[in-house]
C-alpha cells in the first residue's frame, strides 16, 4: 500500500483537483444575477448569533425537526452536539494524519461531512435574512443528512483505533459498551421521531399540492389568488397567463375547467360506490353554513375539494311544465277520409287511409335538392344540418334534456376537512376520518330566487367531479338569504 508521503508526491492529483474546483466556481458565478426574492448577505454579518443558530439548525434538522414542541431549538441543540463530536473526531485524525491506515478509512467520510458543513455555511450566509426558522425546510435535508451519516461511520472507526493502541481495563470496556448503547438508543429515538414527523409532513405537502392543482384547474372560473400564490407561485397574473398557454398546447393533465357548467367535468358514479353527502345548508344572515362529507373510493382518500353548484328551480319547473313533443311514432293527426272525420290515427298508418293522388314532378332543373328523380336516384343534398343541441320551443319553454340537468358552479371549497369518527365506524375504514367538510360561504355568490344546491367531490388528479347525495332547496331574496 502507498504511504502518505507517496501520495503527497503526486502533486498533479492536487493541482488537477484545485483546477477543477476553481473552474467550477468560475462557471457558476459567471454572469451571476441575484434572484429578486433572495435576501441580502448583510444580515449574516450584522447578526452573527443568528447565522450560527442557522448553521447549527441546518445540520441538526434531520433529527431535530421531529419535535413538535420546539423543532428549531431541538435542531440547534442536536446540530451543536453533532458539530462538537465532529470536531473531536477531526482533531484526533489530525494528530494521526501520518497513519495511512486510519487516514484511508476515514478520508472519504470526512469529505462527506465537510460537504455538509460547507453547504450549511453557504446557506446560512445566503438565507439567514429569511429568519433562523428557514433552516428547517425538508429541502435542505438532502444536504445535511450526510453529516449525520458521516459521524455514524467515523465514530466506530476512531474508537476501534483507540482501543487497538491501549490495553483497557474491564471497567473501561463496560463503560464503552454503555456509552455505545446509549448513543444507539438515542439515535434510534431521534430517528423514529423524525420519521413520524416526516410522514405527517409528506401527507400535508401532498394535500397542499392537491389544493394547488385544484386552484389551477378552476383558475378560469373561480378567482382564488391566495391559493395560487401560496401553493403555486407568488405572481397570480403570471401563473394565469402561463397555464392558459400550457393548456392550449395540451401540456396540462387534466385540462383546465373552462365552463361553469358542472356537466363539463361530471363523471358517472358506480352504483356500488358512495362518494358522500351534502348534509345541510343553513342560512346565516347574508351567509350560508354548509357541511357534509366527501370521499373518493377509487383512491381511498377524502375528496381534494368540494364543488358547490346551484340550479334555478323556477326555470326547472317551467321546463317540466312544458308540453313535450311526442316522438314521431306516437304523434297523432286527423284521418283523411270523410267517413272517419275527427278520428285519430298514427302517422305510421295514415298512408293506408289517404286517397292516392297522382304526383306530378317538376322539371329536373326546378326540383329541390334531395327530391327523387323518375329513375329513383336521390341527388346528394348538402344543406344546413340541425345541430344536436338545437333548442325546440315548446309552449313558451325550452325542451333540452341536457340543460334540464345543468348545475352551475359557484364556489370551490378547499381546506374544509373535518374529522368524522362516525364515518370510520360506518365504513370500517380509518381513511374516512378526514372525509367530513364544512364551510361558511357568502350569499352574494348565488342569484336571487328559488334554487337547488348540490355538492360534488372533486378528484384533482383526473379532473372529474362526482355528485354527492342529497340536494337542498333554498330561497334567496333581495334583502338577504332565505331558508
Amino acid at each position: 500500500a502507498k504511504s502518505t508521503s507517496d501520495l503527497l508526491k503526486q502533486k498533479w492529483l492536487f493541482l488537477s483537483w484545485i483546477a477543477v474546483f476553481i473552474s467550477n466556481i468560475i462557471i457558476y458565478f459567471y454572469d451571476y444575477q441575484k434572484p429578486e426574492l433572495s435576501p441580502s448577505l448583510i444580515p449574516a454579518f450584522r447578526h452573527p448569533e443568528q447565522t450560527l443558530q442557522f448553521f447549527l439548525a441546518f445540520l441538526g434538522s434531520p433529527l431535530g425537526s421531529g419535535f413538535e414542541i420546539s423543532p428549531l431549538t431541538s435542531s440547534i441543540f442536536i446540530g451543536g452536539v453533532e458539530i462538537g463530536i465532529f470536531c473531536c473526531l477531526f482533531i484526533y485524525l489530525l494528530k494521526h494524519i501520518k497513519n495511512y491506515h486510519i487516514l484511508e478509512r476515514t478520508i472519504g467520510w470526512m469529505m462527506i461531512a465537510l460537504y455538509s458543513i460547507i453547504s450549511a455555511l453557504i446557506t446560512a450566509f445566503g438565507r439567514v435574512g429569511f429568519g433562523v426558522e428557514s433552516a428547517l425546510p425538508s429541502k435542505y435535508t438532502t444536504f445535511s443528512i450526510y453529516f449525520t451519516i458521516a459521524i455514524i461511520h467515523l465514530l466506530p472507526i476512531v474508537f476501534s483505533h483507540i482501543y487497538s493502541h491501549i490495553n483497557p481495563r474491564k471497567s473501561q470496556v463496560w463503560l464503552y459498551k454503555v456509552i455505545v448503547a446509549i448513543a444507539i438508543t438515542g439515535l434510534m429515538i431521534l430517528h423514529y421521531k423524525s420519521l413520524t414527523y416526516s410522514v405527517k409532513e409528506i401527507k400535508y405537502s401532498y394535500q397542499l399540492r392537491m389544493e394547488g392543482k385544484t386552484c389551477l384547474s378552476f383558475i378560469n372560473i373561480i378567482e382564488n389568488k391566495l391559493c395560487i400564490e401560496e401553493n403555486i407561485l407568488g405572481n397570480y397574473d403570471y401563473v394565469k397567463d402561463l397555464v392558459k398557454r400550457l393548456n392550449y398546447l395540451g401540456m396540462l393533465k387534466p385540462n383546465l375547467v373552462v365552463s361553469n357548467n358542472i356537466e363539463a367535468i361530471a363523471a358517472e358514479k358506480s352504483p356500488d360506490q358512495t362518494y358522500g353527502s351534502l348534509d345541510g345548508i343553513i342560512p346565516l344572515n347574508s351567509w350560508y353554513f354548509v357541511n357534509g362529507w366527501a370521499f373518493l373510493p377509487e383512491r381511498n382518500e377524502p375528496a381534494d375539494a368540494i364543488i358547490l353548484t346551484y340550479k334555478n328551480q323556477a326555470v326547472e319547473e317551467g321546463r317540466s311544465g312544458a308540453t313535450p313533443r311526442l316522438p314521431q311514432t306516437q304523434a297523432v293527426r286527423l284521418r283523411d277520409d270523410d267517413s272517419r272525420k275527427g278520428m285519430l290515427t298514427k302517422i305510421g298508418n295514415a298512408h293506408q287511409e289517404r286517397k292516392k293522388e297522382k304526383v306530378v314532378l317538376p322539371p329536373v332543373g326546378d326540383r329541390p335538392k334531395g327530391m327523387r328523380t323518375k329513375g329513383g336516384r336521390r341527388k346528394k343534398w348538402m344543406g344546413t344540418q340541425t345541430p344536436t343541441n338545437y333548442k325546440h320551443p315548446v309552449d313558451g319553454g325550452v325542451l333540452n334534456l341536457k340543460e334540464k340537468d345543468d348545475w352551475i358552479i359557484f364556489d370551490v371549497l378547499m381546506s374544509a376537512q373535518t374529522q368524522r369518527e362516525n364515518l370510520v365506524q360506518l365504513f370500517n375504514n380509518p381513511a374516512y376520518l378526514n372525509a367530513g367538510w364544512e364551510q361558511t360561504i357568502s350569499g352574494k355568490l348565488l342569484p336571487e330566487g328559488k334554487l337547488k344546491i348540490a355538492a360534488w367531490a372533486f378528484d384533482a388528479k383526473l379532473g372529474k367531479a362526482y355528485k354527492l347525495d342529497t340536494n337542498h332547496p333554498i330561497t334567496k331574496n333581495g334583502s338577504g338569504v332565505g331558508g
